[in-house]
């Protein structure tokens, strides 16, 4: 499905206060000892062709002479340092496959619900599980985190009441065309 938004709408969500914004509370995760949020802030300002923010860039001068020195061993010790390593491959895909199917998971779980479904775990959500060939185990999380009213529906729904729910994923935009210096 394709959304149109108002240039209103984009300005508030993409413009340049609003990756201030962003680039601001990277700052504050990467003081609080989040390294990978260095990364984070990196990659916005690659995104929205952005300036490094001051801070961002005295970190990894810093970077740059450890790692010259022998101070960080590698980049991923630079990054992440020694107790921040970044996920796994399998956590990083996992969540991904999570975030995509919110919106499948949590329709078909209404609709069972409605069709008169109880929410016994083994059952809703095994049910959930072969009608969308995710593992169960990730329509659990995806109930988890988004789905708790769901066991408010009455079991077949004798209001007959219209339910509806909706989950969407907007792409971070790519900003192009701004000068390099």
């Amino acid at each position: 499905m394709n959304i149109n938004l108002s240039e209103a709408l984009k300005e508030k969500m993409f413009g340049d206060e609003a990756v201030i914004r962003h680039l601001k509370s990277c700052e504050d995760a990467f003081s609080a000892g989040n390294r990978t949020a260095l990364y984070e802030a990196i990659a916005l300002c690659a995104r929205f062709q952005a300036v490094i923010p001051e801070w961002a860039a005295d970190v990894i001068l810093e970077g740059e002479k450890a790692l010259k020195s022998g101070e960080c061993k590698d980049f991923n010790d630079f990054f992440c340092g020694a107790d921040n390593r970044f996920e796994s491959q399998r956590a990083r895909r996992r969540e991904e496959r999570i975030k995509a199917n919110v919106g499948n998971v949590i329709g078909q779980l209404t609709k069972y619900r409605c069709e008169g479904g109880s929410l016994n775990a083994e059952e809703a959500f095994g049910h959930v599980s072969e009608i969308t060939g995710l593992p169960r185990r990730d329509v659990e999380e995806i109930y988890r985190r988004h789905g708790t009213r769901i066991k408010d529906i009455p079991p077949g729904n004798p209001g007959g009441v219209s339910y509806c729910s909706g989950h969407g994923i907007l792409e971070l935009p790519r900003r192009s065309g701004r000068p390099i210096l």
